[in-house]
């Protein structure tokens, strides 16, 4: 996972690696150095931002997509990630608030 520290985006995917137990690299990408511009990095990430998970050969952006990917591929019908559709509904819906209306509303 590349990941810069200060990043709410980037704590809410590590909260869903922690709560899944996933043990998972962290490469710090040190957003004031500009790390995040460097042709390796938009070539993972056009959009420049952080997270960004590498798994394996598959390469994922915003943190909402990557926690959902985690989930699906992670969560074994967990508390967290639950295979009911009503429950998963309300968890993307949560999800979406917080990308769509809540991080903008905060500056993040």
């Amino acid at each position: 996972l590349y990941a810069a520290d200060k990043s709410p985006a980037v704590r809410g995917s590590l909260l869903v690696i922690k709560a899944l137990g996933l043990e998972v690299e962290i490469k710090p990408v040190d957003l004031n150095a500009g790390e995040q511009y460097t042709p390796e990095y938009l070539a993972m990430n056009p959009f420049h931002s952080v997270p960004t998970l590498k798994d394996d050969d598959f390469i994922l952006w915003d943190s909402q997509a990557i926690n959902i990917y985690l989930g699906e591929k992670y969560g074994n019908n967990s508390p967290l990630y639950p295979n009911c559709p009503q429950k998963r509904a309300t968890i993307h819906q949560r999800l979406f608030y917080n990308s769509g209306l809540l991080f903008p509303a905060m500056g993040a």
